[in-house]
């Protein structure tokens, strides 16, 4: 199949890759993005935007990157905690002057809980708030979908899953919560999270395209979204014509809704510059010597964004959920791998910063192959030997 974007001298294995990947899987369209030492070395996509119409995926195109928005949210509150405007131990029921709680637990619930995801909520155990916009909307007395604050004053009325702090189960519902508290703020100055973070965060590293989707209606430059696998039926609270199937892409839930958990939608490229901007300073307040862009926070808010959770027992010790980040000690001494994955109807996303300082990401116009395989779970093991030998090109031309 035919790649989009300029060839990369030691990007041979990304091609190869990409092409292999997509005819094996069956994948509507792709675009990837790799970078290193602040600077995007390569950017190249394949596949289709837009099947009807014969729109090919560009490098630059926008997709949903869903649960990606989970480390742009972190890194926006531990840079106001670097400032001094939170706290990690801040409450959350106090920092939102919420009503009284039907349960008295959630008057323990802090920022560092919504960010490593101990704050009391379990999918698994009850369900996702975050895709109950109908019956949420309607204790509102309200038409659907519910709003964030909706959603928030349903939840104040049940039960948390467990104690905050005791355990990890991973929660839209908590950064949520976690993009309220940053418009709360004082120094928000009534701007929406949205502005915030493009403010503070994406804007400084270059990252332009990211913004909050759309539910119904693309933006433009934003890839279609389709879904292969046979057997799936629209659930029945179809968050704007409720009991009316629809293509779940398109009005199964509500993207909005979802900002600070999963509502973004962005380049490859410029995630990359986002993540890269996670790279520890050379200095306090100092610049990537590359790219000239500055590091979105100082080594001590590094330490905290990547920084062990103590509160809870874990299987493998060499991994955790840090603050919006999954962590994997890697390589030699403190290095580490981070990452996130994200996923909706229609979308599958990964975005890695390996140890030795390589940084990607792959978006997908497609959450699974016909087999019901995650896309990007399937490449994610797929992407390391590429970048092994992007980065000893790398290496090679720099004469290290």
């Amino acid at each position: 199949m035919e790649l989009h974007g300029s060839a990369v001298p030691g990007g041979e294995a990304f091609d190869d890759l990409l092409r292999a990947f997509t005819v094996q899987h069956g994948v509507a369209g792709a675009a990837l993005a790799v970078g290193r030492a602040g600077v995007i070395e390569y950017a190249r996509s394949i596949g289709w935007a837009d099947i009807d119409q014969q729109i090919p995926v560009e490098p630059h195109s926008l997709f949903r990157i869903a649960s990606l928005s989970k480390p742009v949210t972190a890194v926006a509150i531990l840079q106001q905690v670097e400032c001094g405007a939170l706290s990690l131990e801040g409450l959350v029921w106090e920092l939102l002057k919420l009503d009284t709680p039907h349960d008295v637990r959630w008057k323990q619930v802090t920022i560092r809980h919504l960010l490593q995801h101990t704050g009391g909520w379990d999918r698994k155990a009850s369900f996702d708030p975050m895709f109950r916009s109908v019956e949420f909307a309607a204790e509102a007395g309200t038409p659907p979908p519910a709003d964030p604050s909706a959603i928030i004053r349903a939840m104040l009325r049940r039960p948390l899953d467990f104690d905050p702090g005791k355990q990890y189960a991973y929660s839209n519902f908590g950064y949520c919560l976690l993009g309220r508290v940053l418009e709360s703020l004082p120094g928000a100055q009534g701007k929406s999270y949205q502005q915030l973070v493009r403010e503070q965060i994406l804007t400084p590293v270059g990252a332009l395209s990211p913004r909050i989707g759309r539910t119904l209606t693309p933006q433009v430059d934003e890839v279609r979204y389709y879904m292969p696998m046979t057997g799936d039926r629209v659930r029945e609270d179809s968050v704007f014509a409720p009991g009316t199937p629809v293509n779940p892409p398109y009005g199964a839930w509500c993207l909005e809704t979802m900002d600070s958990h999963g509502g973004w939608i962005s380049s490859a490229p410029d995630m990359v510059r986002f993540a890269m901007g996670c790279d520890l300073p050379l200095e306090a307040g100092s610049v990537n010597p590359t790219s000239k862009r500055p590091f979105l926070l100082n080594a001590a808010s590094i330490a905290s964004l990547w920084a062990e959770p103590v509160s809870y027992p874990r299987q493998d010790p060499d991994m955790w959920y840090a603050c919006g980040w999954n962590v994997r000690r890697a390589g030699s001494g403190e290095g580490r791998n981070t990452w996130h994955l994200g996923a909706l109807d229609g979308t599958s996303t990964l975005l890695v910063r390996r140890w030795d300082g390589m940084t990607w990401c792959i978006l997908f116009n497609q959450r699974k192959n016909v087999a019901g395989d995650e896309l990007a779970r399937l490449i994610d093991p797929l992407l390391h030997p590429a970048a092994n030998q992007a980065y000893a090109a790398l290496q090679a031309r720099s004469g290290h």
